[in-house]
């Protein structure tokens, strides 16, 4: 128990380490530090296969559960000889005599990345079936385990995070500090929290604003920090989808406009069924290009004003030719009459 810190700073002795990661980048350098380090490297699946293909010494989870991955990979990883060896106390004597008797061996680093949920259900034409897969649940598991331990465990969630672990282990001689692992942590817990928002967001993608849950859970990645906040002695940043809301904003006003051009070009509108698509076209043309400036615009304020102008725009048109258009361009403009008060309240969230 004692020989798992060196000195009063409780400064965590990496020997054993459980790499499991869907992204390999960076990992090859990371786990050469670890070998350097006498690290035992337990690893799964694929992981297993990319290390021990690169000439870095690794044990399968197999070896240590004593028991195959099954169900396609779905159950590999959970099992007591690795959470027990992930959530055991190590100066509580009870837990080391009770895993000592059962002949599980502490875990000191759990290097985990997760399933791409995220990117999955972005893909175009992508089956239920396939995107319930992509919900890890080994990886959330183990990582929550280590960082509720984290006294005692470390845990790595992120490939951006190998660099600084690199140092810390060699900087202490293979250690890493408490307030170190406390920090990583607090990683572990931003990223199941993020995590978990997403799958709660798939499930509930149709009834969000039909019944209005007692709790909301939104995940938000960063865009961007900008110039100063609400006054200028303040930072603020810019969270939230914003390219994505950007991109379908844009993709809604590309098909009307081309919804617009077909009518125009159809034989046989009168003077005032053309006039009115045109107003709508010049309006839809001066919002694309803006949509299409992605350095300079983009920000919600000025989105919101140009909606609001188009909800201005729309409905004088609607007042004013809805007798006498045709009843497709009537219906294409009260169709961007929805858009852009859907618009105006999308960017709500970004101001």
């Amino acid at each position: 128990m004692a020989e798992k810190f060196l000195g009063e700073n409780r400064m965590l002795k990496i020997k054993r380490a459980l790499v499991s990661v869907y992204y390999k980048e960076g990992l090859l350098e990371f786990a050469n530090v670890l070998r350097d380090f006498g690290v035992q490297i337990i690893s799964t699946g694929g992981t297993y296969n990319f290390l021990k293909s690169n000439n870095i010494p690794v044990i399968s989870i197999s070896e240590i559960t004593g028991f195959p991955e099954i169900l396609d990979g779905r159950v590999k990883t959970l099992h007591p000889k690795i959470h027990a060896g992930l959530l055991a106390i190590l100066d509580n004597s009870n837990h080391m005599k009770q895993i000592e008797e059962l002949n599980i061996e502490p875990i000191d680093l759990v290097c985990i990345n997760l399933y791409p949920f995220e990117e999955t259900v972005k893909k175009e034409g992508i089956k239920d079936e396939e995107i319930i897969e992509q919900i890890d649940i080994g990886g959330p598991s183990m990582l929550r385990a280590a960082a509720k331990n984290y006294k005692y465990t470390a845990a790595i969630s992120n490939p951006n995070q190998y660099e600084s672990l690199i140092e810390k282990l060699r900087k202490n001689n293979g250690c890493v500090s408490e307030e170190y692992c406390r920090n990583l942590a607090k990683e572990v817990f931003r990223t199941t929290a993020y995590y978990d928002s997403l799958i709660f967001n798939y499930f509930d993608k149709d009834e969000l604003y039909q019944n209005f849950p007692d709790v909301l859970t939104f995940g938000f990645r960063k865009e961007f920090s900008l110039r100063y906040g609400e006054n200028p002695h303040q930072k603020s940043a810019l969270y939230g989808e914003f390219e994505k809301v950007l991109d379908a904003q844009y993709a809604e006003y590309k098909e009307i406009n081309d919804v617009a051009r077909s009518l125009l070009n159809k034989n046989g509108y009168d003077e005032k069924g053309i006039n009115a698509m045109q107003r709508i076209r010049t309006y839809l043309m001066l919002n694309l290009q803006t949509m299409m400036d992605k350095t300079t615009s983009h920000i919600a304020e000025m989105i919101m004003v140009g909606s609001s102008m188009g909800i201005i725009d729309a409905v004088k048109n609607l007042k004013q030719y809805k007798d006498d258009a045709e009843p497709e361009i009537v219906q294409l403009m009260e169709r961007l009459l929805r858009f852009e008060e859907n618009n105006f309240q999308q960017m709500k969230q970004f101001l």
